[in-house]
């Protein structure tokens, strides 16, 4: 998947306020690779990305209400995260507060 460019990824972008949701459905077969991201919650919380198997892909991300985190594309072209094959990539958060956010990733075998 490192040898993807940025102009080849897909975008998703989306608003939701539960504790643990899908982001970027699985497809069988397939592992999502996260090249950028904007992520914004309205509320203080806690959030973490997982492969929504049982896969924790980061820390645990404590956040003031208006919290951001921004990931551009990394130099070398790898994602930052990459989920098993054929799992979903979700958001996990600590509190119910409303989470907007911006994801550009590749989605392939």
């Amino acid at each position: 998947m490192s040898l993807k460019t940025v102009s080849e990824t897909s975008h998703v972008r989306g608003t939701n306020t539960g504790n643990d949701f899908i982001a970027i459905p699985a497809v069988a077969s397939q592992r999502i690779g996260v090249h950028k991201m904007i992520v914004v919650v309205a509320g203080a919380t806690s959030i973490q990305f997982t492969d929504h198997v049982s896969t924790s892909l980061s820390q645990l991300f404590p956040l003031l209400a208006n919290g951001t985190i921004v990931l551009d594309t990394q130099v070398n072209g790898d994602p930052w995260w990459s989920t098993a094959i054929g799992a979903a990539f979700s958001i996990v958060q600590t509190a119910g507060a409303s989470i907007s956010y911006d994801i550009w990733f590749v989605q392939g075998p």
